[in-house]
C-alpha cells in the first residue's frame, strides 16, 4: 500500500481546490458544530425563557428538518444551481440562528431550530455533491479525511466554545456565533468561479408529499426516545418503517425522484453500498447515546473523564481516515470498504467483553476500533458510491450520503432505546441491571453490524465483476472532465 505521489495534502491548499475545500469544510462544520452546541447552551436558555418540557424538541426538530431538506437538496441544486441554493440555505440558517439567539420563549427557539435544520440540511447535502464535481478521484479520499477532521474538531471544540460563551457572556452568543461563520460561507460561495450554465434551471416541481412523509417517518422515530411502554415504542418504529417504505415506493414512480437510482437494490453495488452506509451508523449509534452515561454510572467516572473516553472514537475516526487517505491501490481501497464494517463488528464484540469484564482498558480499545472502522472505510465507500452512480442521479447519490448517515443514527438510537429499556435501563437502575443493559446494547450492535459486513463484501464482489481497471480509468477520466454546475 503505497501512497500516490500525485495525491498530496498540499494540493488541497492550492488553487483551484482551496476555496472549494474551505467552503465544503465550513458547510459541513456548521452541521457538526450545531450537533454539539445546543446540548451545552440550552439548559441556560431554559433558565431564562422557560420551556423545559420542550428541550428535547430542539434537537428533534433540527434533526428531522435537516434530514428532509438534505433529501431534497439535489432537486434544489438542479432547479436553482449550487451557488444560489447555498446562498439561500445559508440565509435561511442565519434567520433561524437570529430567531434562536434573540428568542423570548422556547417556542421561538424551536422555530429557529427548524430553519437552522432546513438550511443546514441543504448546505451539507450540496457540499457533498460538490466533492465529486470539483475534485479528481485521487484527491477525494483526502477530502473525506479532512471532513473527518472537521467533525472531530467540532466535536471537541463545540461543547467548550458553547460552554465558555454561555458562562462568560450569554447563551444567546453561543447561538449567534454561527452568524459570522454563515456569512463567511456566503462570501466563499459568491467568490467561487461561475460556470456558463449557472443561470439555467430545470422546472422541477417540489416533492412536498414525499418529503413531508419522510419528515413524518423521522418524527415517529424521534418519538420513540420519549418515555413510554415498550409496545408503544415498537408500534412507533413499525409505523415509521411503513411511512418511509411508502416514500420509497412513491419516489420510484416519480418523474423527478429524490432518492438515487437503484437505492437499496440488493443486486447492484450502489444499492448494497447504500445499505452499508446506513447499517454502519445504525450499529454505532447506541454507543454514541449511552456510553458516557454507562461510564459514569458503572465506572464512577466524572463527566469530563467519560467524555474523554467517548472522544477516543472521534479521534480514531479522524486519524485512521488520514492514515488511509493516501492509498492509491484500487484493490486495497475496495478491501477497506469491507474491512471497516468488519472492524465495527469486532469493536462491538470487544465492547461486550469489556462490559462483561468491567475493563476500562478494553472499553477504550473498543472505542478506538469503533471509530477506526469508519475512518478505514467511510471515505472510500462514499467515493465508490459517487463514482458508480449513474450520471443522471450522481447529485442525488452525493447529497443522500450525509442524509442517510443521519437516518442511520436516528434509527439506531431508536433500536438501542428499545433494547436497553426492555432490559430495565433507567437513570436509577442498579449496577447489575445497567450492566445487563450494556451487554444487550453492544450485543445488539454486533448483530446489526453483521449485515453491514455482508453487504460490503458483496459490494466489492460486484465492483470487481463489473469494472476492469482500464474501464475504471476511463470512468475516472470522464468524471474529471465533467463541468460542475455552480
Amino acid at each position: 500500500m503505497v501512497e500516490s505521489e500525485s495525491a498530496r495534502w498540499l494540493d488541497l491548499a492550492r488553487p483551484p481546490y482551496l476555496a472549494v475545500m474551505t467552503m465544503i469544510s465550513l458547510g459541513i462544520g456548521l452541521l457538526a458544530f450545531n450537533s454539539f452546541l445546543v446540548s451545552t447552551a440550552l439548559p441556560s436558555a431554559v433558565e431564562q425563557v422557560g420551556g423545559a418540557a420542550l428541550m428535547s424538541w430542539s434537537i428533534t426538530l433540527y434533526l428531522v428538518f435537516s434530514i428532509v431538506a438534505g433529501a431534497g437538496s439535489a432537486l434544489v441544486k438542479r432547479r436553482f444551481g449550487a451557488r444560489r441554493s447555498l446562498v439561500a440555505a445559508a440565509c435561511l440558517f442565519i434567520v433561524g440562528t437570529l430567531l434562536a439567539g434573540f428568542a423570548p420563549s422556547m417556542e421561538v427557539i424551536l422555530l429557529g431550530r427548524v430553519l437552522q435544520g432546513a438550511g443546514e440540511g441543504i448546505i451539507a447535502g450540496i457540499s457533498y455533491a460538490l466533492i465529486p464535481a470539483y475534485f479528481p478521484s485521487r484527491l477525494i479520499p483526502r477530502v473525506f479525511a479532512t471532513e473527518a477532521l472537521v467533525w472531530a474538531f467540532c466535536g471537541f471544540s463545540g461543547p467548550f466554545v458553547a460552554g465558555a460563551l454561555t458562562e462568560w457572556v450569554s447563551w444567546r452568543f453561543a447561538f449567534l456565533i454561527n452568524v459570522p461563520a454563515a456569512l463567511f460561507l456566503i462570501a466563499l460561495v459568491l467568490m467561487a468561479p461561475r460556470q456558463p450554465d449557472e443561470e439555467a434551471g430545470d422546472p422541477v416541481p417540489p416533492p412536498f408529499l414525499r418529503l413531508g412523509l419522510l419528515g413524518v417517518g423521522m418524527l415517529l422515530v424521534s418519538l420513540i426516545g420519549l418515555d413510554g411502554k415498550p409496545v408503544v415504542k415498537i408500534g412507533l418504529l413499525v409505523a415509521a418503517l411503513v411511512v418511509i417504505a411508502l416514500v420509497f415506493a412513491l419516489d420510484r414512480r416519480a418523474r423527478f425522484p429524490v432518492l438515487p437510482d437503484q437505492a437499496f437494490f440488493l443486486t447492484t453495488p450502489l444499492g448494497l453500498g447504500l445499505w452499508t452506509v446506513v447499517l454502519m451508523p445504525l450499529a454505532l449509534s447506541g454507543n454514541t447515546v449511552y456510553v458516557v452515561f454507562l461510564l459514569q454510572e458503572l465506572k464512577g467516572m466524572s463527566p469530563l473523564g467519560a467524555g474523554g473516553v467517548n472522544a477516543l472514537m472521534s479521534l480514531s475516526w479522524s486519524l485512521t481516515a488520514i492514515l488511509v487517505s493516501g492509498i492509491a491501490d484500487r484493490n486495497w481501497q475496495r478491501r477497506l470498504i469491507a474491512i471497516g464494517p468488519l472492524v465495527l463488528l469486532v469493536g462491538s464484540l470487544l465492547m461486550v467483553a469489556a462490559w462483561w469484564q468491567a475493563s476500562l482498558l478494553l472499553i477504550g480499545l473498543g472505542q478506538i476500533l469503533l471509530g477506526g472502522a469508519f475512518g478505514l472505510s467511510w471515505g472510500y465507500l462514499s467515493q465508490a458510491m459517487m463514482d458508480i452512480s449513474p450520471e443522471a442521479s450522481r447529485d442525488r447519490t452525493s447529497v443522500f450520503l450525509p442524509t442517510l448517515q443521519s437516518v442511520g443514527f436516528a434509527f439506531g438510537a431508536a433500536f438501542a432505546g428499545i433494547v436497553v429499556n426492555a432490559l430495565g435501563f433507567a437513570a436509577d437502575a442498579d449496577h447489575a441491571t445497567l450492566r445487563h443493559a450494556a451487554l444487550g446494547l453492544y450485543g445488539f450492535a454486533a448483530f446489526l453490524a453483521v449485515p453491514g459486513v455482508i453487504a460490503a463484501l458483496r459490494v466489492i464482489a460486484l465492483l470487481n465483476a463489473r469494472t476492469s481497471p482500464p474501464e475504471e480509468d476511463a470512468l475516472v477520466t470522464a468524471l474529471a472532465k465533467q463541468k460542475p454546475r455552480f
